[in-house]
């Protein structure tokens, strides 16, 4: 199963961003890593995922895609804990 990138995460915007908030976090976030200043993989790899952020979050069909996506991710997170609370509770591994 492939690693889910909370897209929102690196814009560093919620999930109920608009619009303009998206392109100005997109912005700022450039401005920060600078990829034609930097030249290493890192930066690299920072500005590839900026691309698909900012085109992801900025095409209606597509946020909204990833919004479901998003939150369906953020369920079965929070049931895996849930579970794993119940065993600890059950087995008296209490946090």
């Amino acid at each position: 199963m492939k690693e889910f990138i909370d897209l929102y995460a690196v814009l560093g915007v919620s999930p109920e961003a608009k619009q303009h908030e998206i392109e100005k976090a997109y912005k700022l976030r450039l401005f920060e890593i600078r990829p034609d200043l930097n030249l290493d993989d890192t930066t690299r790899r920072q500005f590839e995922l900026l691309q698909i952020a900012r085109n992801t979050l900025s095409d209606p069909m597509r946020n909204t895609a990833y919004y479901c996506a998003y939150h369906q991710y953020s369920i079965d997170r929070f049931s895996n804990w849930c579970a794993e609370a119940i065993k600890r509770i059950n087995s008296q591994e209490i946090f």
